[in-house]
């Protein structure tokens, strides 16, 4: 359970990183064009290449976690919703005797 949640907290710490990391592909951008460093337009494919990056890392981490999760064997949503199905009819049947 533990390292359920770990691997949830990283995916989402994942996803978190990929909205700031747009926040701040826009400010550095703003930030080299303000300067005369770089043109508006290279900013622009500056920012896109840096999002196209935080992309390919949300895929890769999404990725190893899945792989970390089906080798552990953890239960799908799914499954485990049929065993408190399960369970609560056991329950119920106890109850009633």
């Amino acid at each position: 359970m533990i390292e359920k949640d770990f691997f949830r907290k990283t995916m989402l710490a994942g996803i978190g990183l990929l909205d700031m990391t747009k926040e701040k592909a826009d400010e550095v951008v703003k930030e080299l064009v303000k300067r005369g460093e770089i043109a508006e337009n290279e900013g622009k494919e500056y920012a896109d290449e840096i999002l196209k990056k935080a992309k390919g890392f949300e895929e890769e981490l999404t990725e190893k976690i899945e792989s970390v999760l089906k080798e552990k064997s953890y239960a799908k949503e799914d499954k485990v919703e049929i065993i408190e199905k399960k369970l609560d009819e056991i329950l119920e049947k106890l109850n009633n005797m």
